[in-house]
């Protein structure tokens, strides 16, 4: 599976065939894309599922001596 959409992808993400076309779809959507040489647009995966990311890791919490917590 590639990084980024494919053309016809693209195509069924947009709804047009035409490069330029897409281009002004994917600028109304604010759907973050690059260009190629070519002038076709390009669009990542990652910018339409997100990244795949692990939880973060519970902190344990840090070892205080008692001396501090008595106040009394």
């Amino acid at each position: 599976m590639s990084a980024f959409l494919t053309r016809e992808e693209l195509k069924e993400l947009t709804g047009r065939s035409h490069p330029r076309r897409q281009i002004e779809v994917l600028k109304q959507n604010r759907i973050p894309f690059t260009t190629t040489a070519a002038g076709r647009p390009v669009v990542a995966w990652e910018t339409l599922y997100g990244k795949r990311t692990k939880a973060p890791a519970v902190q344990e919490p840090t070892w205080q001596p008692a001396v501090l917590f008595n106040t009394a």
